[in-house]
């Protein structure tokens, strides 16, 4: 859902900003399932009735993780 141009992921606890969820997926390592499993286990996000997913794999495709310094 978009609130002032922000997503906002409604979690049975109140709302998750895209900031948390963005700085979250900079950080998951690991191919897109691996990093919205990521999501869904650390920010509770996509775990209730599932109607964001389709947002969350958005965002998953398009915030590209960190590289670690060799």
């Amino acid at each position: 859902m978009l609130f002032h141009g922000l997503l906002h992921i409604m979690l049975w606890e109140g709302w998750l900003r895209q900031n948390e969820i963005t700085s979250c997926l900079l950080t998951a390592q690991g191919d897109d399932a691996a990093r919205l499993s990521t999501l869904r286990a650390l920010l509770k996000c996509g775990t209730r009735c599932g109607s964001c997913v389709a947002d969350l794999k958005r965002m998953v495709a398009t915030v590209a993780p960190l590289r670690r310094a060799a």
